[in-house]
């Protein structure tokens, strides 16, 4: 074995058992059977066959030729799964429950076992002699490098850690590939329809680790690591010494991902530098040229920044302890801030129909007697047919305008600060019964009684990371220090009668940091040059938006000015205007 063939032995491999020790027939003709005798119908059961056969599969010591077929047997077949996994944690609040945290460890725990299948298969190989470029090697060697990216991915889209040890065994296998010169060879993949190097399958991870991932959406996640299939090709893997100060550096002999641009090298540390700045001049060409589909604006610009390679700044974090009330997303920091606050956000309402006052913004259910003719629907072969009447007012219900809003403002949830720094704070939140955490929303941190270093204010979630599994750390970016719940509502002129009124907040002007006043609306529906009415204070005034500042699925942030075109202002809100780990998972997936 020669000293390359020595980082096949620093590689994380399980023990090896006999073969007759095994309940599992490990031949490729009888494993094609049983994959065929999958019952994909059930993800349950099918999940249970697959976790645990992969695990034996990985413990059993046979030949790795039949290995590497078993394992490709069952590439589609887990592939699948995955997808099927997806449900129980894609797009969903955080922190999971139980049941969906166990979903998203066991879509991670699949490629990772195959991985780990292919990483036996090279060292099978290499122990019989066979030199890497020979095409099971290659292929094995390449596979691994993608199914451990691929366990990456489901870590970041469940906002978990990074599995430990598994970027020293990326680094372990880039540097064998490299060191026989197989690095570069291209290998075919029938089920993905791709064909690929180690050296793009290993940038891909690099450049997806450097995407900020706990700062994406899950669904973002997903996108980048589709569209890197493609990118990583775009960017090289140089020596330190052959590239200038842009890149990021990559320790090979560590168990961690790319550092920041700017990081000093030590010179006797095993390095590579991955340069971006084609793939990042490709991603500005995009943005530059008319829409034709992919990446959102708005994602493609984020990437570009953070593939940039500009030296970053590190500021100092204080770490710090206090307990923390928060309340998360646009409506319901909007409803409790207008509870603690005096009046109403809303202005009253009238239906137009009846001159009665309607009920405010929040739904409203009634209860009548069944042989009431409220809400009876006329019949429709009627020759006056005129639709059911809508304005009738049931027994007992409440003509007062703003009786919608005696119902109680979101309660605020109990979370911990655990550091503070310039512009943000990272919280962390330790009931996962009461999960509804997303990357994007709003966060609102009332003033604390007494003294606390927690910065009071409304902040936006721009990461998340799971802490020992139920427990999930939050980094806030911090938008002001106050905001005030108003109404908006899209302003035309000429409409017959004005459209309904949406839940907004309005940040105030900071002139020292040189930050106008801003909107926060509802994340569809407004534009930059839209004009709005906006009531506040009792007043209503007709502005346009002006500049769009942040828009996700969450929220859009805009700069506005008082409209030149318009000139109808409503003073006075007199009410005359509308508004084992998985034990127990397999039965229930």
């Amino acid at each position: 074995m020669t000293a390359d063939d020595n980082l096949l032995a620093e590689l994380d491999l399980p023990r090896q058992r006999p073969l007759s020790e095994g309940h599992l027939d490990v031949r490729p003709r009888r494993m094609a059977a049983w994959v065929a005798d999958l019952p994909l119908a059930n993800v349950g059961e099918t999940a249970r066959r697959i976790y645990t056969a992969l695990g034996e599969l990985n413990t059993l010591s046979f030949d790795p030729e039949d290995r590497f077929k078993d394992l490709e047997l069952l590439a589609a077949p887990v592939q699948t799964l995955e997808t099927s996994l997806e449900k129980h944690f894609i797009e969903q609040r955080f922190p999971l429950p139980d049941r969906q945290r166990a979903a998203a460890e066991l879509a991670q725990t699949l490629p990772a076992r195959m991985a780990t299948g292919y990483k036996l298969v090279l060292a099978g190989l290499a122990e019989r002699g066979v030199r890497p470029s020979q095409r099971v090697a290659i292929t094995a060697l390449q596979r691994a490098v993608r199914y451990l990216t691929e366990a990456l991915v489901r870590a970041y889209q469940a906002y978990a850690p990074e599995p430990q040890g598994l970027w020293r065994q990326l680094h372990l296998l880039y540097q064998y590939a490299e060191a026989h010169a197989v690095h570069e060879t291209v290998v075919k993949d029938a089920l993905h329809g791709t064909a690929r190097s180690v050296a793009e399958c290993y940038k891909h991870a690099l450049l997806l680790a450097l995407a900020g991932p706990y700062r994406l959406l899950q669904g973002e996640v997903a996108a980048v690591h589709r569209e890197l299939a493609g990118w990583a090709a775009r960017t090289q893997l140089v020596a330190p010494g052959k590239t200038g100060p842009d890149g990021f550096p990559i320790d090979l002999a560590e168990d961690a991902p790319p550092r920041a641009g700017g990081t000093r090298i030590d010179p006797a540390s095993r390095v590579r530098v991955i340069t971006t700045d084609r793939l990042v001049h490709a991603l500005r060409e995009q943005l530059e040229a008319p829409a034709t589909g992919g990446l959102e604006p708005d994602l493609l610009r984020r990437l570009a920044r953070a593939w940039g390679a500009a030296d970053r700044r590190r500021f100092a974090r204080a770490a710090q302890q206090a307990p923390v009330e928060a309340i998360i997303g646009l409506t319901a920091v909007h409803q409790f801030l207008e509870a603690r606050g005096a009046g109403n956000a809303f202005p009253a309402q009238r239906d137009t129909a009846s001159g009665r006052p309607r009920l405010g913004y929040r739904s409203q259910f009634v209860s009548v007697p069944t042989d009431s003719d409220y809400g009876r629907v006329p019949d429709v072969w009627d020759l006056h047919y005129h639709g059911p009447d809508r304005t009738a007012p049931s027994p007992g219900m409440l003509l007062n305008p703003h009786s919608s809003r005696e119902a109680p403002a979101h309660t605020p949830d109990a979370l911990e600060l655990v550091d503070t720094g310039p512009g943000g704070q990272r919280l962390r939140w330790a009931d996962p019964a009461r999960g509804r955490a997303r990357i994007g929303e709003l966060i609102c941190m009332p003033e604390p009684e007494g003294a606390s270093p927690v910065q009071p204010g409304v902040g936006v979630i721009r990461w998340m990371c799971s802490v020992d599994g139920d427990r999930l750390d939050l980094g806030i970016q911090m938008l002001a220090p106050t905001a005030d719940p108003v109404a908006v509502r899209r302003y035309e002129e000429d409409a017959a009668q004005p459209g309904p009124y949406g839940a907004a907040l309005l940040l105030p002007e900071i002139r020292p940091l040189g930050q106008p006043a801003t909107l926060l609306l509802a994340a569809v529906g407004f534009r930059e040059r839209d004009l709005v009415a906006l009531h506040a204070g009792g007043t209503e005034r007709v502005y346009r938006l002006t500049r769009q500042l942040e828009r996700n699925g969450a929220f859009a942030q805009f700069e506005f000015a008082l409209s030149d075109s318009v000139t109808t202002v409503m003073e006075g809100d007199t009410g005359e205007r509308a508004s084992a780990p998985f034990e127990g998972l397999w039965s229930r997936l």
